[in-house]
Parts: structure tokens; sequence; C-alpha cells
């Protein structure tokens, strides 16, 4: 639901970096061995150094030359790793973020809201799903230009966003016109009250882009988690039907999945 945190790493600064810790490292390493064997031998460079000496020598090098360059490479090895990991984290929220709304994508959407079926389904709570489309979008994209149409889609998802409120809602933009959530732990009722609230919102949310303004509705369908359902894509799919239900009955509303059993049942 929140906008991404602009966070980009420079790849040849991080290039830069490793090469230097290297550089600075073998440095320290020559330097450390340089000092032990002037500590043992002096600056007298053709003196003999005995066996025992290198044995010295080499000792005082395994023990000293770690103290030394340890905490050379450490520290900013430290930030290294952070700046690494905060960059790998970024990644992985651009690859499920949309980047116009900055709501999910598809793929971010479907990834959070399985996990979070599977834990109601686990715990036998209900849930609800909840499919959106703009009514008519392509013709205001052909009519006031994609820029008019890409300041709406921003203005519907701040307004989604904002009728949801602080619930534990999944929400996404799955493409183009189409809005998805994913009410956990709630009732169908519940989810009623809520989608019709943002299509009243969406219908009273006038679009201004320069001296152009245009209304725009849209059209909403819901379908309660079912004993039946394999999984979200099953969710989805009734939500979906639900949804084109409402284009078909005049657009601009809200309509419910029938539920499954008392279809069965009347049958």
């Amino acid at each position: 639901m929140s906008k991404a945190v602009k966070f980009d790493p420079s790849p040849d600064s991080l290039v830069r970096d490793i090469a230097v810790l290297t550089i600075v490292s073998i440095f320290a390493s020559v330097a450390g061995t340089a000092a032990t064997m002037a500590m043992f031998a002096g600056l007298d460079f053709s003196v003999t150094v005995s066996i025992g000496k290198l044995w010295a020598i080499g000792m005082a090098i395994s023990v000293f030359a770690p103290m030394v360059i340890c905490p050379v490479v450490a520290l900013p090895g430290r930030r290294l790793i952070a700046d690494l990991r905060r960059a790998r984290a970024e990644l992985e929220r651009a690859a499920s973020q949309d980047s116009l709304t900055g709501l999910l994508n598809r793929r971010g959407f479907d990834a959070l809201a399985t996990e979070r079926l599977n834990a109601c389904q686990i715990e036998g709570a209900a849930a609800v799903a909840l499919m959106g489309d703009i009514d008519f979008f392509k013709s205001i994209n052909d009519h006031y230009g994609h820029d008019y149409g890409d300041g709406a889609l921003e203005r519907i998802a701040s307004m989604i966003v904002s009728t949801v409120g602080a619930r534990d809602a999944v929400i996404g933009r799955l493409g183009g016109e189409e809005f998805a959530i994913f009410f956990p732990e709630c009732e169908l009722a519940q989810a009623e009250r809520l989608a019709g609230a943002i299509r009243a919102a969406c219908e009273t949310l006038s679009i201004g882009f320069g001296v152009l303004s245009q209304q725009v509705t849209m059209s909403i369908g819901i379908a309660a988690v079912e004993s039946e359902d394999e999984g979200l894509r099953s969710l989805l799919s009734r939500a979906d039907a639900a949804l084109y239900q409402a284009k078909r009955d005049g657009r601009n509303r809200v309509v419910t999945a029938p539920n499954r059993k008392r279809l069965s049942m009347a049958a």
C-alpha cells in the first residue's frame, strides 16, 4: 500500500568499495610482514635469518596481522553488506510494486494475498476478495490521453487506500484499470460496506488534469471465501465474474458472487 522508498545503489560504487578494501588489506598485510621482519632481523637486509627466526616471524605475522587487517576490512565491510541488503530488499520491493500507483502489482498481490488466504483457511477465518474496474476507462484514455488516464489511476489508487484505512487489507493494481483487494479475517457484510464506500467515493471524485475534469465511476465484484475454493485464483475468479455481472447490469455498482452452497441447495 505504501509508496516505494527510493534507493539506487550504484554498482560502480560497490565495485570501487570492494576494490579499495582488497587493496587496503594487501597493503596492511605487506606492512605487517615488513614490520615483523624488521623487528626480528633489523634493517640490515644482508643478515641471514635462521629457521628458528623464520618460525618466529611466521608466528608473529599469523597473530598480529589479523589484528591489523580485520578492523580495516570489517568496519567498511559492514557498511558494504548493509548496502547490499538494502539494495536486495529494494529490488524485491520494486519487483512486487506497481510503479505508477505505488500499490502491489499482480505478482506482489498474488504472493501476499495467497499467504494471508492460507492463514485464514488454516484458522477457519472469514475472508473476502474484491475486484474493481474503472468504467469506460479506454474511452477516457482515447479522448483525453494517457497522461490524464495515469493521473486518474493515481487518484483512484489513493482514494482506495484512504477508504480502506488501517485495515489489514492487501491492495493491488492487477493491470490496466483493474484493482483487487483481499480482506483477511473479514465478514462479507463488512466487505460489502467497504466496497460500497469505494464505489461512492469514486463516483464523487472529480479527476482533473489541466483544465479538464471528468467524473469516473467504478464497477465492483465481491466474493467471500468458501470451502470449495482451491486457492486465490478460484476466489478471484468468482469475484471477477461478479464484476462482469456489475458491468452487464449497468456499471457503477457492487455485485456479490452468490454462495455456491445455497445455489446447490436451491437446485
